[in-house]
């Protein structure tokens, strides 16, 4: 997990002194330190979640007594600071990405009285709140806040009953949290492109879809039968990796239409699983992890066209795979891209990369 903040990348990393805690780079090794260590010792502090309030990133912390806690940074050692505890000690933290919309940030926890809900934080402690008991009672209403911003409202599933789970929105008031009636299809599966929310759908896992909305029940409409998983927007198309029985788990693009929703390339030839993950932008190009028998699981990227979809970096030669399976995207930064990847020989490390 990396983020941004001014001419440096926060981290989260782990070594035998401090455990896995909070590290920042401007890219060489000497310029890559500790910034906080929650938990001193071996014990690690996380943080596991990250986003980004004006000029301030908040985070969440694992705290001494096992709490969940609410923690807001610059970058530095003196401009880290505590905001306030979220979950008490032993309870659940929420999955899933922070996401921030119409000046807040929307987040999943269980405070230990209701289960694990909506919340949102303005970055302070007075401003972090509860934004509704979607499972009334200590029921999970969100699980895995899977959420997506359009136009300053979060669109995310939840289940708030006995029901499956569906897509929901709100705009961080408790009237203005409700669902749109649509079944939601899994993790991860929403992303925005032209204006419009991108999404799977289906009574379950195996009949997921690719549907569409414009945040109205009249514009929530089924677009495609592949099934798509990871969703990203990129050059006016939505990116996706998808299934389909011809030719396995692939990478996918649409423009918002049947009939320009396609294929881009079958990197595992046939049936067989390719499972394109961890997308991201660098350059004019999008990188991606993806699997073939000949090199395993490594670095790609393509240009949005057959052609240009290419086998970008072989960490590990050969068939042995420099990416973990479902690689978590990597990090533009300058005219390099960061990622963790192991060569085999000295296990999972940051390592940077100049395409050319």
């Amino acid at each position: 997990m990396f983020f941004q903040a001014g001419d440096e990348v926060l981290f989260q990393a782990q070594d035998e002194l401090h455990g896995q805690e909070l590290w920042k780079t401007d890219g060489t090794t000497g310029g890559t330190r500790l910034v906080l260590d929650r938990r001193p010792g071996s014990d690690s502090g996380g943080p596991t979640m990250f986003a980004r309030l004006g000029d301030r990133i908040l985070m969440q912390v694992l705290g001494p007594d096992y709490s969940i806690e609410l923690w807001t940074t610059d970058g530095t050692a003196e401009g880290t600071r505590f905001v306030r505890e979220i979950s008490p000690a032993r309870a659940t933290a929420g999955e899933g990405p922070w996401r921030v919309a119409g000046g807040l940030v929307f987040f999943a926890v269980d405070d230990g009285v209701v289960g694990n809900e909506l919340w949102v934080t303005d970055g302070t402690s007075e401003g972090t709140r509860l934004v509704k008991d979607i499972c009334p009672g200590p029921c999970d209403g969100v699980g895995i806040l899977s959420g997506t911003v359009l136009d300053d409202v979060l669109y995310f599933s939840a289940q708030g009953g006995s029901g499956p789970s569906e897509v929901w929105r709100s705009d961080g008031t408790s009237q203005g949290t409700y669902p749109l009636g649509v079944p939601f299809a899994g993790y991860p599966g929403a992303a925005v492109s032209r204006d419009v929310l991108f999404f799977a759908a289906g009574e379950n896992l195996g009949a997921r879809e690719l549907w569409k909305t414009d945040g109205s029940h009249r514009g929530t409409r089924r677009l495609s039968t592949i099934s798509p998983s990871s969703l990203v927007d990129w050059r006016g198309r939505l990116f996706t990796t998808a299934s389909d029985p011809r030719y396995g788990q692939e990478l996918w693009a649409t423009d918002g239409t049947a009939e320009g929703t396609v294929l881009v390339k079958d990197v595992n030839p046939g049936p067989a699983n390719s499972t394109p993950s961890g997308f991201f932008a660098h350059g004019g190009l999008l990188f991606f992890g993806a699997y073939e028998p000949a090199h395993g699981n490594e670095l790609w990227q393509t240009d949005g066209t057959t052609e240009g979809t290419r086998l970008a970096a072989d960490i590990q030669p050969g068939p042995g795979s420099g990416l973990s399976a479902g690689f978590h995207r990597g990090f533009s930064f300058g005219d390099r891209i960061f990622f963790v990847a192991s060569d085999g020989r000295s296990g999972e490390e940051l390592w940077g990369y100049r395409p050319h």
